[in-house]
C-alpha cells in the first residue's frame, strides 16, 4: 500500500513579474512528498522525499542551477537536498521508476525540456507537523527595470503538513498545502 497523498500543483513562474519581460525563468511542479525506510544491517534510516518536474518553457537552453532545503517546525531545523544513493535506489524501487537527482541536473536544461528530479532529506524528525521546502534558482537573477539593472534572489516556497497524530507517525501521509513565490532582496546593481 503506497503512503501519502499524490498531488499535482503545477506552478508556473510567469516571466512577466515586476515588468521583467525578458527574464528567463523556469516552471516547477511538485509531485509528490512521502518517506522511505533505509536498511543498512541492524540499523535504518528515514529519508523524506520530494518528487517533482522542472521545465523551461523559454526558447534557448540556460544552465540549470537549483538549491534545494527543507525547514522542519521542530527545533526550527533545516535539511539539505543532497545525494543518497541507497535512498535514491530504494525511492526508485518504490516508485517504479527512475529519477534524477541535483548532482545529474547540473548543465543545461534545453529548450521545452522537462525533467523528473527527486529531493532527498536524510533523517527528518519524525515529529515534524509541518515542512517548508525552499526551490531557489528558478528564474534570471539580473533584470533590467526602469533603466536600471538589479539584481534579485526569488524563491519557491512550498508547505506541507502531516495528517495524523503522535502514533506512528511514520505512517501519516505529508500533505500539500500551498506554494509561494517570494522575493528575497532586490538591490541595484552599482557600476563603476
Amino acid at each position: 500500500m503506497k503512503i501519502g497523498f499524490v498531488l499535482c500543483c503545477f506552478l508556473v513562474l510567469l516571466a512577466n513579474v515586476a515588468g521583467a519581460a525578458d527574464r528567463w525563468h523556469l516552471e516547477f511542479s511538485q509531485v509528490k512528498m512521502d518517506r522511505v525506510l533505509v536498511k543498512s544491517g541492524d540499523t535504518s534510516t528515514t529519508y523524506w522525499y520530494m518528487i517533482y518536474k522542472v521545465k523551461n518553457p523559454m526558447e534557448d537552453e540556460h544552465q540549470l542551477n537549483l538549491f534545494i532545503r527543507a525547514h522542519s517546525d521542530v527545533g526550527k531545523r533545516s535539511y539539505f537536498e543532497m545525494y543518497y544513493p541507497r535512498a535514491q535506489k530504494a525511492i526508485e524501487a518504490k516508485e517504479g521508476r527512475s529519477f534524477k537527482n541535483l548532482r545529474d541536473m547540473r548543465n543545461k536544461i534545453g529548450a521545452g525540456e522537462t525533467l523528473e528530479g527527486v529531493a532527498i532529506f536524510k533523517s527528518v524528525h519524525e515529529g515534524t507537523n509541518n515542512l517548508k521546502i525552499r526551490v531557489s534558482g528558478l528564474r534570471d537573477r539580473v533584470v533590467h527595470l526602469g533603466g536600471k539593472v538589479f539584481v534579485e534572489d526569488w524563491v519557491l516556497d512550498l508547505y506541507f503538513y502531516k495528517k495524523g497524530d503522535e502514533y506512528y507517525p511514520q505512517f501519516d501521509p505529508i500533505v500539500f498545502k500551498k506554494a509561494k513565490l517570494v522575493l528575497l532582496s532586490r538591490k541595484e546593481k552599482q557600476y563603476r
